[in-house]
């Protein structure tokens, strides 16, 4: 005997072995199949509550017109659908025979699907078959109920209502169940209550006052249909202006997205994201020509899931879709479904496409690419010219907004450029004299453990030479070579060109000033090695100026000015590098200040003559005498 566990699971293992429309129509003919039997079974047995009125082809004419004037509300994200189908449904059901409800309702129904929305023949197959049922289960619902009491009291009404929210709820779970089959994922239930469950309850309550209506007073049944056609121009009217006000928020929030918007790729997602909730549509493009006719586009693409895609260099063909038209004519495009020229039908087809718009995006008095929207979603009719004009719109606010984004992209751009520049040195690319200046500001506020920074300042000996016999731009080489011989020599420090044949060099975390010489005198001998310029070998030479903080300075100019001192110590001293020194600095304060005080020593006559003899060493003699300035200072004694 085989366990009803096992029989499920061998059930489902079929289905996962089926694709999504394969287990669709096992859905549809389930359904159909259900119907028959119901119908056979049941409801064909029920008599008509009242002496039959409506023959089955003027309710074939009441569901097809039900079908085709659909009423759509937007709520926020929600596209909200629904028709005045109850109407023909309860009139049905108390004056017609069962068999001409269940043939009226698919006869207008596959009419209007067919002629009007041109389903496919998958969902046609669905919506047929689920019709039926809900026929067939209307019928098995109703009779029952209405047989306990006054038709046109408490229990007529409760069958109609009864009825009308058990469709609607079927409907809701065969619509959620095709879903899940399609997508093989968890089955979610949408629309069992809310709306749509108020505008069913409405729609009932107004079919059973139509129902006092006919069963009373036959001859007034021509109020009825003023009745409804007040009551769906004024669903239809309200739904439209619902509509208007929720793409005129979309708009809204699309301009204030984008003024959010950190780069283009974000702006041009957002956009997108809006175009598509905006026209209920499942693909969004946007494509960006190039500068010239021949440089390649870019394409971005929002599609199904919101899966996103950037493309680059994307040639275009004039010959394939009609990109090439929008932009000659300069005006959009509308492709509803399905799409008439068959050339463009296999085009988009290629892509998933069934029905789309394509409008220019304009700017600086050109087509600069072309927006598109495509495969509208919810069972919605195909995209019509109010769906184009409102493309429309959008492409210019995003044509507006992407110019000025360019537009602020080259200015950023420039701005950085030109930072760059007035931070770096054209000829060698390392930073200048402005921007060791702030590093080593940087530097010196970032020390807190007590650590030594160290600035060593060098220059090229007789580099005035080089330039007058080789020439300057030889010279250019030469230092464009040493640049990147320090750069290599002291990767993780900061190296700077000041001017001229001047470099300098800014050590953190030094141990102690001999590890600074030490430094130093590695990058001089590293410069020493000959360099080849232009196919010349010229040897050079270097001296090297060190200066400590906080030792010799406590602020960037200043150690900077007594880097360079020690430098013209060492140069004066031929040696390679010297560390700066008060006592050698002729520009220190103490000198300047005594150079101030000399002034006024000698306006004051305090400055005196001593002479000094010389002798002959071997005679003894005096031979003369050097005569020598004094100068007995306050505090400092005689100078």
């Amino acid at each position: 005997m085989t366990s009803p566990d096992r029989d499920r699971g061998r059930g489902g293992r079929i289905l996962g072995r089926l694709s999504g429309d394969q287990r669709i129509w096992v859905v549809s003919s389930c359904m159909a199949a259900a119907s028959l039997v119901l119908y056979l079974a049941i409801a064909r047995s029920f008599e008509p509550v009242h002496p039959p009125l409506l023959p089955w082809w003027s309710l074939a004419a009441m569901f097809g017109f039900a079908e085709v004037f659909v009423v759509q509300f937007e709520i926020r994200d929600d596209t909200i659908s629904f028709s005045l189908s109850e109407f023909p449904l309860v009139l049905g059901l108390f004056f017609a025979h069962p068999g001409s409800l269940v043939l009226g309702q698919l006869t207008g129904a596959a009419a209007a699907l067919t002629l009007r929305r041109r389903q496919k023949l998958i969902k046609l197959a669905f919506n047929l078959s689920l019709l039926s049922l809900q026929a067939c289960l209307a019928l098995v619902l109703f009779h029952p109920v209405v047989s306990l009491g006054d038709p046109l009291g408490p229990a007529g009404w409760a069958a109609a209502f009864l009825v009308t929210h058990s469709l609607d709820m079927l409907s809701s779970l065969a619509v959620a169940l095709v879903i899940a089959l399609k997508e093989s994922s968890l089955m979610v239930l949408r629309g069992i209550l809310g709306v749509g469950t108020v505008i069913t309850f409405a729609n009932t309550g107004l079919a059973l006052l139509g129902v006092i209506v006919v069963w009373t007073h036959p001859v007034s049944s021509w109020l009825l249909v003023v009745a409804g056609a007040i009551v769906f121009v004024g669903l239809h009217a309200h739904g439209s202006l619902r509509r208007t006000h929720n793409k005129l928020r979309v708009l809204y929030e699309s301009s204030r997205a984008v003024e959010t918007a950190t780069d283009t790729e974000s702006m041009l997602f957002t956009i997108l994201s809006r175009a598509r909730d905006m026209l209920r549509a499942e693909i969004a493009e946007i494509t960006l020509f190039g500068d010239a006719p021949d440089d390649p586009a870019s394409r971005v693409i929002l599609g199904p899931q919101a899966r996103w895609d950037v493309r680059h260099a994307v040639q275009l063909d004039p010959t394939q879709g009609v990109w090439a038209r929008v932009v000659a004519e300069e005006r959009g495009v509308l492709l509803p479904r399905p799409i008439r020229s068959e050339r463009l039908r296999a085009h988009f087809g290629d892509s998933g496409i069934r029905d789309a718009i394509v409008v220019p995006m304009r700017a600086e008095a050109r087509v600069i690419g072309t927006m598109l929207v495509a495969n509208r979603m919810g069972g919605l009719a195909s995209f019509g010219e109010e769906d184009l004009n409102l493309l429309e719109t959008l492409a210019r606010h995003t044509s507006d907004s992407l110019e000025l984004g360019r537009l602020l992209d080259r200015l950023r751009q420039e701005a950085a450029t030109n930072e760059h520049l007035a931070l770096h040195d054209v000829l060698t690319g390392l930073p200048n004299r402005v921007w060791f200046l702030q590093r080593l500001d940087e530097a010196i506020q970032e020390v807190s453990d007590g650590s030594l920074l160290a600035v060593i300042l060098m220059d090229l000996d007789r580099f005035k030479e080089v330039n007058d016999t080789l020439g300057h731009h030889n010279g250019d080489e030469l230092l464009k070579e040493m640049g990147r011989r320090l750069g290599e020599l002291v990767q993780g420090h900061a190296v700077a060109r000041l001017g001229g044949d001047e470099f300098a060099v800014l050590l953190s975390k030094i141990p102690g000033p001999q590890a600074a010489l030490s430094r130093a005198r590695e990058m001089v001998r590293s410069l020493e090695a000959p360099f080849e310029v232009q196919g010349l070998r010229i040897d050079v030479r270097a001296s090297a100026g060190v200066s400590l903080f906080p030792t010799d300075g406590e602020d960037a100019s200043t150690l900077l000015q007594r880097a360079d001192v020690a430098m013209y110590v060492a140069k004066e001293a031929h040696s390679i590098c010297e560390r700066y020194a008060p006592d050698k600095d002729p520009y220190s304060p103490a000198r300047l200040s005594l150079i101030g005080e000399l002034g006024a020593a000698l306006e004051d006559r305090e400055v005196f003559l001593v002479y000094q003899p010389q002798v002959d060493l071997t005679s003894g003699l005096l031979t003369g005498v050097e005569a020598l300035a004094r100068w007995e200072h306050p505090r400092r004694g005689m100078v």
